[in-house]
């Protein structure tokens, strides 16, 4: 019988979520990480979220922004051409 292999906190976390090509790739490369490495990457990619958020949301708002000059716009035509 084949002695039995400790099981990692790679594996554990594989067996959650087998199949998948990025928790492979990630825990490939967190094998070897402290938990400051983790925590400092946790803390970038947190900081690249806010931003992107924040990009999104001045999109969203400037999408919004011009859509109401263009109704506003076209309103003021259509009152012009009523009368």
């Amino acid at each position: 019988m084949h002695a039995q292999r400790k099981k990692t906190k790679r594996f554990q976390l594989a067996e959650l979520f087998p199949g998948t090509f990025f928790w492979r790739f990630t825990l490939q490369c967190m094998e070897n990480r402290t938990d400051s490495d983790i925590r400092a990457a946790r803390e970038e990619r947190r900081a690249i979220q806010a931003i992107d958020g924040k990009k999104a949301m001045a999109e969203y708002l400037a999408v919004e922004e011009a859509t109401r000059a263009n109704t506003e716009r076209l309103r003021k035509l259509r009152l012009a051409r009523e009368q």
